[in-house]
């Protein structure tokens, strides 16, 4: 379990509210989409060379092993500056997970205008759910603390203490760790078998 509510006996204070995760994780969706169609929109389609096609690791050659790595390097790399927003009072998190939104959405726009939404969502779906949910699953825990104090100030109940936040943000960042190399083996594997 993620989280505890209110009404479970903890040990070591008050617990984190489910509410809060939540509303963080939600809070994290609605940046990313803002981001994402302010990306789709910047018509990023002209910076693509002519007949590049893939993905967001345009240009990756190697063994699955190597494509895997970048994938990963790439998508933790977002999944952990998402998350610094657990040090910074969601700051980071905020303008993090925004940007990375924007990077999606001008990709998504520049692959789909090449080879078409249709055939862009075929090729993609079957990992870009994870990955993506991944970022804001990391997201949402960058922004815990944040939205346990509002949450909290809103709701008239203590904020819980910045230990048992870390310990559920923490929580929060290994599951979506997990998703992001679940999706990023699908999508090495995707990319070695079409060559």
């Amino acid at each position: 379990m993620l989280s505890r509510s209110d009404t479970s006996p903890d040990p070591a204070g008050a617990a984190v509210d489910q509410l809060d995760v939540v509303v963080a994780i939600g809070a994290a969706v609605v940046l990313m989409v803002i981001g994402f169609a302010v990306g789709f929109h910047a018509h990023a389609s002209a910076l693509v060379p002519e007949g590049v096609v893939g993905g967001a690791v345009l240009g990756v050659d190697g063994t699955f092993l190597v494509v895997l790595g970048t994938i990963l390097a790439q998508n933790l790399g977002a999944a952990l500056l998402a998350y610094t927003g657990v040090f910074t009072f969601g700051i980071t998190t905020v303008a993090s997970i925004f940007l990375t939104g924007a990077f999606v959405g001008a990709t998504s726009e520049a692959v789909s205008s090449l080879i078409g939404v249709s055939t862009t969502m075929a090729r993609v779906l079957p990992y870009v759910v994870l990955e993506v949910g991944g970022v804001l699953v990391a997201a949402g825990a960058g922004l815990l603390p944040l939205v346990g104090f509002v949450v909290g100030q809103l709701r008239g109940r203590p904020r819980p203490p910045f230990l048992a936040t870390l310990a559920c943000s923490l929580r929060l960042l290994a599951a979506g760790c997990g998703l992001i190399a679940l999706g990023a083996a699908i999508e090495a594997s995707l990319i070695v078998a079409h060559r």
